[in-house]
């Protein structure tokens, strides 16, 4: 049975229990379990600077799951940097909103446009929705 790290999404509006159960529901699809729960700070989720050393410290992790792809947004740029990371230390990432996953390096370079083009994507439809808000 694999174990998994939860990393709930502390900026978006969902309830935390449900967020749980999404990702719970995602954990036992991958045939595994959660073994921890965390969250980025509220006021650090943007740069997600704690998320890879919690990771590192978790013995016997087979991966993590994010409650959404949107954690890898909310900063200046797509965080790659800790996607491919988290992958270089040998755990998998998982989406549990989008029911997406990256297995390993290869994967990740398969699905990295679909990522990009989402995260393109989300900063139009925020700079829509602010402009149209400020006419």
């Amino acid at each position: 049975m694999n174990s998994y790290y939860s990393c709930l999404d502390t900026l978006l509006i969902a309830p935390q229990a449900e967020q749980h159960d999404l990702i719970k529901r995602m954990a036992y699809n991958n045939n595994g379990k959660i073994v921890f729960y965390g969250a980025e700070e509220y006021f650090v989720a943007r740069s997600q600077p704690f998320i890879l050393n919690k990771l590192k410290r978790t013995p016997n992790l087979n991966g993590v799951i994010f409650f959404t792809i949107d954690q890898f947004c909310y900063g200046e740029k797509f965080n790659t940097e800790l996607m491919l990371n988290i992958v270089k230390i040998g755990l998998s990432i998982h989406f549990a909103r989008e029911n997406i996953s990256v297995l390993n390096l290869k994967d990740l370079k398969i699905k990295y446009v679909e990522f990009i083009s989402y995260y393109h994507c989300k900063k139009s439809e925020q700079n829509f929705v602010n402009e149209y808000y400020f006419l």
